[in-house]
């Protein structure tokens, strides 16, 4: 088993030196981080074979956005996660997410008999269920799924903000007033590349069907940090896109919105930001008139 790497993601030292050795005497090659941050980076160059993650990290950043940024990325297709807590009650979000989950304490025989038959078994990415098959972006499915965690979260911490931003996607060309199927599949695609590179490893991006874009933003230091984010959103689409030597001109239409103390369902803050972004682009659609 010396072929395989395992990242080990443990903010409790001595059960991270736990697994290290016992995976280290079954043949494997280990790395251990000791938080959130430390393994979101080692993830920027490393392709293990498994992830050991410990869902209960401290903040800013935890084991679940972990497990999300890994399902996301096509890089981790054949990435094995195993999840292990102490919170069963935790595991339930995340079971459709893992390709296994341990309740802690685990043994080293448990542990051993376990991750040898996961890991002889088929490579069948999980990522397929929820991602978009266009842009690999997050599906609207999971965009809400992610949505409702945040809620949830926000009902247990005072201190938790989150935002919703919602964009439909408006192209101009000089040549043609009708864009074939095939081209406009080809600037969604821009379109997400030049939002991934503004956004943090843990916000949510998913696109929805036709022209619809919309990120989550978990974890704002304030409510007014949503207004940065949609600024920085315009600035990425500013320039036009290219395809096939065609210049198309993207003006989007954004609705933002942030949780309160009266929202009483996730959908709140969705509907708001939806109402949003159907004010701006009745307000787009009439500037360029």
């Amino acid at each position: 088993m010396d072929k395989y790497q395992v990242l080990i993601v443990e903010d409790d030292k001595d059960t991270a030196n736990f697994f290290d050795l016992v995976f280290n005497l079954l043949g494997f090659r280990c790395l251990k981080v000791h938080s959130a941050e430390s393994a979101l980076s080692a993830l920027e160059n490393l392709l293990p074979d498994m992830i050991l993650l410990d869902l209960h990290l401290d903040h800013p950043y935890s084991g679940e956005q972990i497990l999300l940024k890994v399902r996301a990325d096509k890089r981790f297709d054949a990435t094995r996660v195993v999840v292990i807590t102490a919170y069963p009650v935790m595991a339930r979000a995340v079971t459709d997410l893992a390709d296994l989950v341990l309740i802690k304490p685990v043994d080293v025989e448990q542990l051993k008999l376990l991750t040898g038959r996961l890991l002889g078994m088929e490579i069948r990415p999980r990522q397929y269920f929820f991602r978009d098959p266009i842009t690999d972006l997050f599906n609207q499915e999971f965009f809400h799924t992610r949505l409702e965690h945040a809620f949830e979260r926000s009902k247990r911490r005072a201190d938790f903000h989150y935002g919703v931003v919602l964009l439909a996607i408006n192209v101009e060309t000089e040549t043609a007033k009708t864009i074939p199927s095939p081209v406009l599949k080809q600037i969604y695609k821009w379109v997400a590349e030049q939002l991934r590179g503004i956004f943090r490893p843990t916000d949510t991006l998913a696109h929805f069907e036709g022209n619809q874009f919309a990120s989550l933003h978990e974890e704002l230091k304030h409510p007014e940090d949503i207004e940065i984010i949609v600024q920085r959103m315009r600035e990425a689409l500013s320039r036009p896109c290219i395809v096939a030597d065609q210049e198309y001109v993207i003006y989007p239409s954004i609705g933002a919105a942030t949780n309160n103390n009266l929202d009483q369902h996730a959908d709140d803050v969705f509907n708001a930001a939806l109402q949003a972004m159907k004010a701006a682009s009745q307000l787009d659609s009439f500037s360029q008139a």
